[in-house]
């Protein structure tokens, strides 16, 4: 037998008096309690107590969930790998069968029974019915929606009654609500509830982590805050896009939205569109939102659209002939937001402006316009002429006027008596030959007047002095005339140019003179169709009495430049001037774009009439004016003119091309940062006008840059701060060209790992890395290293469930096609609650009263433990704390089992306990002298037993069929392998004593009654007395300690 550090005295009194076990009573097992509800995640402790009959010994003691197991005995939950973690023997084997069971599960809601067995044959026991475990999690409920005003109770549900007194805390979004008055344990009540006191709720139960689940209080309430805004904000043009957006404060969100302008509804929808706003748009908004609980109209939102001046007209304040030295004024009017600022008069044909102001006082002849413009634009009237003439000429053209009109009318009436007796004539067809006819009738859109002033000219016979009045024709309708095509005044206006037609051009009474001979044989008429206007008529009495004024030259137009190129949306003034022989008048002048017999007139087409003007005359100008051209404007165009002779017509060739073009940003190639890049503000054409380029980086001017060289921007070494939208105008013009943007490519930098959630990192936690990284174009590789070992890649590297080990430091690598960056070191620290924890004594062996003793508590975590608390053993308060434990002045009366709790701000654990015992110094000495009493007799004994082995074996030879009285005295541990067991189970034998060829019976025989304390090698042997034959004098009793074995054998 092994002599081992612990005193052996008690045992060896034990083996020598069995009769000091047992006692009276019966087989039972009692639970404290027959149900035990307790928190997911808590630690709980089993009271139970055992007894049994007289004279047993507990041999073997274990928890477990079954009654029933294959081969006979159910499971121990001590060898179950569920449980071995977690649970711990704290009774003993004689009464005491309590457990604690730590960091409890759902799953471990069950029912379980405590099993022991003893030394007699059938000594065992099971606790019946057992012990229901149940494990609960904590649940926020509530039993309705709730709406603004309701009351509303929170409950913190469990699903069986906590069987501790527990109190419990309130959270609302994970701050502490126990300052609150409403709280009521369990329970938490909102009277009159806010929206304030939406939010997410949990619960806990004061000393235990387990939080409930977050239960999120939606709080119902009606529109508020009801909000219309416009988008972009600042000034509204006239053709921009605005969105009004309504917005709200509201739960459930609003479901329907109407907007209304003024009082009439307009829309519905958050947000109202209008794509090309116009200047009705202006008015007052607003919108009206609704939910399930009310309805909210927002504040007014007035919308003021910005536009160009338009409908521009000039107004005079006198009318007819104005004489030198009255004084006349012209008025420009507009319509336009804002007001007009600047008011600028033009004299037609010239460039400069003759004055400014809303009202202008002009000083000399002429057709006068004006130009009105606001910050959004300007627009040009129409233009009206002003005559000035002085008293004298005034006097003879009253006079010459009035003799006109007179002799006019005594002419008419002279070719009314003679066309009437004509009429008589039965000879007219026949003497038409001879007829001369004076007519020249404006073309006009009205086919009606046409045919008035068609039939107004009668025919006439020279020599049969007929002429014929057409019978539909009053000759009282007043006839107008006016020589220029281009300032009518009205639709009503009628262009006439009398034009002396002869069968026989040698008959033309302005071209030969023998016709003047001829007058007093010949009877001719003249029909004279002239409009009397504001002018004076004296010049056109004058033509037409001295008809052989008339210039030189052949048919020739010219137009200056062949070609023109002008920027979209400008105005262009095409100069032309034409030439045509002697003799002719122009009749008619047009532009076309066409040649042919009747081309059209583009003053006549919608396209144009109302951009174009002609600048020019009847004589030799063919000038025009284009406004506002557009790119459908690029053409070949034709100046053409009609004259009073017959084919007295022709068409300017070759023509003039117009070419209207946009401005374009370009550039050659992608551009790299550092790189050299010219932007280039291109057209379709070469203007023809002097141009001055303006460059814009983001809608602001480059002039300052040193750079721009008219179309063309330079950027030397471009930096990623050039990058931006570029665009170019032509000074002097609105036209921008479309953006351009510029994208600058640049390796990554400015790299950057960062961790979310910030703060403090729990082991348990989820947590995400994040790499950002600026660099064009984007990162498309991100690689995450842990030291210098890769671990992953993506910008994001999620720790789903973060443990310690994860702390260190990381750092990511940005990869674009122009490079690399590597990140700033990352430090994660990740928290935890303490483990691992243990406790060591500063002493062996049996400490003698009077000695100090230090029990030290040791324990991994982070941060690091800030409260050590020490506890003996079936005791619920603390017996010290801090690091170290010591116990000085001590008396036996202090011997135990100790363990310590390690705690910080995530958590605690405990540790496994140690035995401290303590004696007087007597008892030492008493230890050992027993010790080797006790050695001595253990010797006496096996060699008493070897010797009774040897005579029953002898004797065995002679009656070999005596072996049914054969009894075993062996208890062997389960974890030495079958050699040993063989050995031990060979040699102990009372009934036949026979060693066997291969046992040495004289080896050591080691008996351990503290499994908790045995070693690798340690054999365990429990001699049972089952034999009259082989029994000692008093019997043999031996019993097992299992209190005080180590958490290596818990598994």
């Amino acid at each position: 037998m092994s002599v081992r550090m612990a005193p052996p005295l008690p045992l060896i009194l034990l083996l020598m008096f069995p009769g000091s076990c047992g006692g009276d009573g019966g087989w039972a097992v009692t639970y404290i309690s027959s149900h035990i509800c307790a928190l997911e995640g808590s630690s709980l402790i089993v009271p139970c107590t055992y007894t049994y009959p007289p004279g047993h010994q507990v041999k073997n003691v274990f928890w477990t969930k079954t009654t029933m197991g294959t081969g006979g005995e159910p499971p121990n939950l001590f060898n179950d790998p569920e449980y071995r973690q977690r649970i711990q023997y704290l009774g003993d084997e004689e009464h005491n069968c309590t457990i604690r069971l730590t960091h409890v599960k759902q799953t471990d809601s069950r029912t379980y029974f405590f099993r022991f067995t003893t030394n007699i044959t059938n000594g065992k026991w099971i606790g019946r019915p057992g012990l229901t475990f149940n494990v609960t999690d904590l649940q926020v409920e509530t039993s309705k929606k709730v709406k603004e005003g309701d009351s509303v109770t929170l409950t913190c549900k469990t699903t069986c009654r906590l069987t501790e007194a527990t109190t419990f805390i309130w959270l609302k979004n994970m701050k502490s609500l126990r300052k609150r008055t409403d709280v009521n344990n369990d329970k938490l009540v909102l009277r009159s509830v806010r929206r304030e006191d939406a939010g997410i709720y949990s619960c806990s139960v004061r000393g235990h982590n387990l939080i409930s689940p977050e239960y999120r209080l939606n709080v119902m309430y009606p529109p508020e805050k009801t909000l219309a805004v416009v988008s972009p904000s600042g000034v509204i043009v006239e053709g921009d896009s605005v969105n009004l957006t309504c917005s709200s404060d509201a739960n459930p969100p609003v479901h329907t939205h109407t907007w209304f302008k003024e009082k009439s509804s307009i829309g519905s929808g958050n947000i109202y569109r209008i794509r090309s706003i116009r200047s009705d748009h202006s008015g007052e908004y607003k919108c009206k939102v609704f939910n399930d609980y009310g309805m909210r109209n927002s504040n007014a939102l007035i919308l003021n659209v910005m536009y160009p001046p338009r409908d521009v007209s000039v107004s005079i304040n006198s009318s007819g002939v104005i004489v030198e030295g009255d004084s006349v004024n012209l008025t420009c009017s507009s319509e336009s937001n804002p007001p007009v600022h600047n008011y600028s008069w033009f004299k037609e044909n010239q460039t400069s402006s003759v004055g400014s102001g809303h009202i202008f006082r002009p000083l000399e002849s002429g057709w006068f316009y004006c130009l009105a413009q606001n910050k959004h634009g300007s627009q040009r009237s129409a233009a009206v002429p002003v005559i000035f003439d002085g008293g004298q000429n005034v006097l003879l053209y009253t006079f010459a006027g009035g003799t006109s009109g007179l002799g006019v009318l005594f002419f008419i009436f002279i070719i009314l008596v003679i066309c009437k007796k004509s009429q008589r004539s039965d000879n007219i067809r026949k003497e038409q030959e001879n007829d001369l006819t004076y007519q020249d009738m404006s073309k006009t859109d009205d086919d009606h007047s046409e045919n008035i002033y068609s039939n107004f000219i009668p025919s006439c016979s020279i020599n049969e002095n007929v002429c014929e009045s057409p019978a539909d024709v009053d000759y009282n309708y007043e006839i107008y005339e006016n020589l220029d095509p281009v300032h009518t005044s009205s639709e009503d206006d009628v262009y006439c140019t009398p034009d002396v037609i002869y069968d026989d051009p040698s008959d033309d009474i302005y071209t030969n003179p023998n016709m003047w001979r001829s007058l007093e044989s010949n009877i001719f008429c003249v029909a004279v169709v002239m409009s009397v206007r504001m002018a004076p008529p004296l010049p056109l009495i004058l033509l037409l009495m001295f008809p052989e004024v008339s210039g030189g030259g052949d048919w020739v137009v010219t137009y200056i430049s062949t070609h023109i190129c002008a920027l979209e949306g400008s105005s262009v003034i095409i100069p032309c001037t034409y030439t045509y022989p002697p003799g002719h008048q122009v009749k008619d002048v047009f532009w076309n774009k066409t040649k042919g017999r009747k081309p059209p007139n583009l003053f006549n087409d919608p396209e144009y009439r109302q951009r174009i003007q002609y600048l020019g005359d009847k004589h030799h100008n063919c000038t025009i004016r284009l406004t506002d051209v557009k790119k459908a404007d690029s053409h070949k165009y034709y100046f053409g003119f009609t004259t009073n002779i017959t084919g007295g017509k022709y068409t300017g060739t070759p023509e003039i091309t117009l070419n209207v073009t946009d401005l374009q940003v370009e550039t050659s190639k992608k551009v790299k940062e550092g790189d050299s890049v010219t932007l280039t503000c291109k057209t379709t054409c070469r203007l023809t006008e002097e141009t001055t380029f303006i460059w814009y980086r983001n809608m602001k001017s480059l002039r300052k840059r040193t750079d721009v060289n008219n179309d063309k921007l330079v950027l030397w070494s471009v930096r990623r701060e050039d990058a931006g939208i570029y665009s170019c105008s032509v000074r002097g013009h609105n036209l921008i060209s479309p953006e351009y943007r510029l994208n600058v490519m640049y390796p990554p930098e400015k790299t950057l790992p960062v961790v979310s959630p910030s703060g403090v990192i729990v082991e348990g936690d989820s947590v995400n890395l994040t790499c950002s990284s600026d660099a064009n174009p984007p990162v498309h590789t991100h690689t995450w290293f842990k030291e210098k070992s890769s671990i992953g890649s993506g910008n994001i590297y999620r720790i789903l469930n973060i443990r310690s080990d994860h702390s260190g430091e990381y750092k990511c690598k940005s990869t674009n096609k122009h490079g690399v960056k590597y990140s700033e070191a990352l430090t994660l620290n990740v928290m935890y609650a303490p483990r691992n924890v243990s406790v060591s004594i500063s002493s062996s062996g049996v400490i003698v009263e009077g000695d100090s003793v230090n029990l030290t508590c040791s324990s991994e975590s982070n941060p690091p433990v800030h409260i050590y608390s020490w506890f003996k053993e079936n005791q619920t308060s603390s017996v010290g704390s801090g690091q170290t434990f010591s116990i000085t002045n001590t008396n036996s009366s202090l011997s135990g089992w100790f363990y310590c709790v390690a705690q910080n701000k995530h958590g605690s654990q405990r540790s496994a306990a140690v035995l401290v015992i303590f004696d007087g110094g007597q008892n030492v000495l008493l230890y050992i002298f027993a010790g080797v009493i006790s050695g001595l007799g253990g010797l006496f004994f096996i060699f008493i037993v070897l010797f009774v082995c040897k005579m029953k074996k002898q004797r065995s030879n002679n009656n070999g069929g005596e072996q049914e009285n054969d009894s075993t005295y062996q208890d062997m541990s389960k974890r030495h392998d079958d050699h040993r067991e063989n050995i031990y189970t060979k040699c102990i034998s009372v009934s036949i004593c026979e060693s066997p060829p291969d046992v040495d019976c004289n080896n050591d025989i080691y008996q351990n009654l503290d499994p908790e304390d045995k070693s690798h090698e340690d054999v365990y042997v429990t001699p049972d007395v089952l034999s009259d034959q082989c029994r000692a004098a008093d019997g043999v009793y031996t019993t097992l300690e299992l209190q005080s074995r180590s958490s290596e054998y818990e598994n």
